[in-house]
């Protein structure tokens, strides 16, 4: 039950003025105030109180204003009005009329908002605090409103379960975390009055027929007989965080976990540090798909604190030292449940900060190529409303959102209700439940296909289990490293990607990725390794330069990285840098531009710690194209830059 601490300050006030009211009117309404307030008090006695209040004294603001917060607490919208707007017309304008336009706003009565707050602005002498929160909610008032007369089309929320599946969820699923082949679902999901009752980790995997199967814990270590909240997988399904309470290796109340997949399961949660977690409240983590990034909320949850989103970066061996988003995204309110999504750059977000609907409202913003944060766009009405609305998900094909609770899953409910009756409507204790839907196009994000590539010899067939792959968007600090035979990560559509695989032993191989369009949720292909041998030439397929210059581009520093990494890793190895041009320009000029270029890189790599005396570099100008120069196409392929293996043993 709420109890406002603004209703029991204007009660204290109102005390030292209720001499000018009628006794007996005085009378019933302390007696409903303690009613009202004592614990195991009845509302229903205290309104039968406040009533009497106001029928002996129809002028008795403290009365009215008692009433409105009485039903606004009980849900009635109607009386609740009717009470603030008395208390505002009969004595006290500012509390009458600032309460009707929040309690209002709460109920997505935005008319009636918008008019309670031009009442409540023309009064004099207004505390500055108060004139601040009423030109804000007059704005999520107004925004309210136009958003409703505009709704997003298409939105049409569906249940994840279906008549075969229903009885086997918990009571309420909720905090959604979809893999990146768009296979499996993973929620946290609890029972109210069946057991067990502790938050654990589900999963249900997609089918042909049915939408989703049937949900089961997930196995291992992970779940427990402690709660195991707000779960988040990254894409490969390898690693898993959450949050857990109240464990005997926490460092505050909530913390961040960690659990990594094995033959035999999810292993038990590890918490995640001090890079993490803190005396704080640390919640509601999101594991990027890639596995680079962690965004979680933080809050002190002391008086007048906020909760702030967070982000870790990992770096292939340890967490960053967790820092808060900038102002950009988290404001003055609290901001919730953050998800990245697999294209790597779209943000999603519940939040109280920016112009909304009236309660916690989800927002998209676009990470941006310098690191700073586009500004949040509300997602609109029916996905927001003026209920909380947090923990949205959206699958990598950047349309299909999953959600739980506000006025979409209220309609989710009634639906399970109609279809399957009571007993198995899961929500029939108002509880939260995951539905899916449709993002209309202006909140969707970019669509992502799912790579699978296998590192394979390419005589024996046989994976090579010591293969490190890379693959970048934005140069060294978007870099996305792993170490095995399966590489497993996102490709956003038209995105160009910088890829590269190695092994000790093989040859060198890097790719320019660039996928149009999206075929199916995975994509699967495998790089065939040489072993390397004298007199093997290979392409660098990312090193950039400047047009018509012998200056490496930014963007090529990544491969230059990963080419040093490859020399190290074989130390016997001696190359020869080999720098070729198209036909454009006099045979001449492109002879020493290809040598230029050539020198440019064996500066690079020696600059990453390569020993000049293991490199050696030649230019080939026009000379040796590999493709036809007639073409834009032939010009680009003939514009490159090999590497040679000369020795193989360090002589």
């Amino acid at each position: 039950m709420r109890k406002h601490l603004l209703l029991l300050t204007l009660l204290c006030g109102w005390n030292l003025g209720l001499l000018g009211q009628n006794r007996a009117a005085v009378s019933a309404y302390q007696k409903g105030i303690r009613e009202y307030l004592q614990p195991g008090g009845s509302t229903d006695k205290a309104e039968k109180f406040f009533l009497r209040a106001v029928k002996l004294d129809p002028v008795y603001p403290a009365a009215w204003l008692a009433l409105g917060e009485l039903y606004e607490d009980r849900g009635d919208s109607v009386q609740c009005f009717r009470a603030f707007r008395e208390a505002g017309q009969t004595g006290a304008a500012r509390a009458g009329f600032f309460n009707l336009g929040r309690a209002a706003l709460g109920f997505g009565g935005y008319r009636t908002s918008l008019s309670a707050w031009e009442e409540y602005l023309k009064l004099e002498r207004l505390p500055d605090a108060q004139v601040a929160d009423a030109i804000r909610m007059q704005a999520n008032a107004a925004f309210g409103l136009q958003a409703r007369q505009h709704p997003s089309p298409g939105v049409e929320p569906r249940s994840i379960k279906n008549a075969q599946t229903g009885r086997l969820y918990p009571e309420s699923y909720f905090f959604p975390s979809i893999s990146g082949d768009q296979s499996t679902l993973y929620f946290t999901g609890r029972n109210y009055h069946r057991t067990p009752i502790d938050e654990n980790i589900f999963a249900t995997f997609a089918t042909d027929t049915l939408g989703w199967a049937s949900p089961h814990k997930v196995g291992g270590w992970i779940n427990t007989l402690l709660n195991e909240g707000a779960v988040s997988v990254q894409g490969d399904e390898r690693r898993m965080v959450f949050a857990g309470c109240e464990r005997e290796d926490g460092y505050g109340s909530c913390d961040i976990y960690l659990s990594d997949l094995t033959a035999l399961g999810w292993t038990q949660g590890k918490n995640m540090g001090a890079a993490i977690n803190t005396p704080q409240w640390e919640t509601q983590p999101c594991l990027s798909a890639d596995g680079q990034y962690l965004f979680f909320v933080r809050d002190s949850k002391k008086m007048g604190s906020h909760s702030n989103i967070w982000l870790s970066r990992w770096d292939g061996e340890n967490w960053s030292k967790a820092e808060m988003l900038p102002a950009m995204i988290n404001g003055t309110g609290n901001e919730f449940s953050p998800f990245l999504h697999a294209d790597g750059k779209t943000l999603y977000f519940g939040s109280t900060s920016h112009v909304g609907m009236g309660g916690m409202d989800l927002y998209k913003s676009e990470w941006q190529a310098d690191g700073s944060w586009s500004a949040p766009e509300n997602l609109g009405f029916p996905i927001n409303d003026h209920l909380d609305n947090f923990g949205l998900v959206v699958a990598p094909d950047g349309r299909s959102g999953f959600l739980s609770g506000g006025l979409l899953g209220e309609s989710v409910w009634e639906e399970e209700v109609s279809t399957y009756g009571w007993d198995m409507a899961p929500n029939s204790h108002n509880l939260p439940v995951i539905f899916e839907f449709e993002l209309p196009e202006s909140a969707a994000a970019t669509p992502i296909v799912w790579l699978e590539v296998y590192a394979v010899d390419v005589e024996s067939r046989k994976p090579i289990s010591t293969a490190k792959w890379s693959i970048s968007r934005q140069g060294l600090e978007q870099e996305v490293t792993h170490l095995g035979f399966l590489f497993e990560t996102s490709l956003p559509l038209n995105t160009e990607m910088a890829f590269s695989v190695q092994a000790p032993g093989y040859n060198f191989e890097s790719y320019r990725l660039l996928t149009e369009e999206r075929v199916g949720n995975v994509q699967i292909d495998t790089v065939y390794l040489r072993k390397t041998h004298v007199g093997d030439a290979f392409r660098l397929n990312n090193l950039l330069f400047a047009f018509d210059d012998a200056v490496l581009l930014p963007a090529s520093m990544v491969e230059i990285h990963r080419v040093a990494k490859w020399l190290e890793e074989n130390p016997a190895l001696q190359i020869q840098i080999e720098g070729h041009t198209d036909n454009q320009g006099s045979p001449a000029y492109n002879q020493v531009l290809s040598e230029k270029r050539a020198l440019a890189v064996l500066e690079a790599l020696a600059l990453q710690g390569v020993s000049k005396d293991r490199m050696q570099t030649k230019g080939y100008g026009a000379s040796r194209p590999v493709a036809s120069n007639e073409t834009e196409e032939g010009q680009a392929l003939n514009r490159r830059t090999e590497i040679k293996i000369i020795s193989t043993t360090g002589r």
